[in-house]
């Protein structure tokens, strides 16, 4: 088995499979284009906080099966940490309507993403305490 994240290894490793770590082919290309304070400032949040991004994946069939299990991780993580801000990525393509079904679940301030929102600031930072 190849894999492309470092934890992998020892997972295959255990189950007994033969597994080479080869890294992921877009590491590299991956680089900040706005330093993280400034980022964090655009997004509305507190670079002096805790943030806790939360990826629920980007396809239809994940947001529907992921998406509660992420919000119900999110609200248990800030009543855990005083001060926790979550920020969500959103895929580009990922409809907006995707995360609807979750809105009246959600505290407030969540709101569903904007189309014109960039794919990591999706929904405005929300205080869950």
């Amino acid at each position: 088995m190849l894999v492309i994240f470092p934890f992998e290894t020892a997972i295959y490793e255990r189950a007994g499979v033969p597994v080479e770590f080869v890294g992921h082919p877009l590491v590299d290309l991956a680089a900040p284009t706005v330093p993280r304070d400034a980022f964090l400032r655009i997004a509305g949040l507190d670079p002096g906080r805790p943030v806790v991004a939360l990826l629920p994946g980007s396809r239809p069939n994940e947001l529907r099966h992921v998406l509660p299990t992420v919000v119900d991780a999110a609200r248990r993580t800030a009543a855990a940490v005083p001060g926790a801000q979550f920020l969500v990525a959103r895929a580009p393509a990922s409809a907006t309507s995707s995360f609807d079904p979750l809105m009246p679940s959600a505290p407030p301030p969540c709101r569903s993403p904007s189309r014109t929102a960039t794919p990591t600031t999706c929904w405005p930072p929300p205080t869950w305490s």
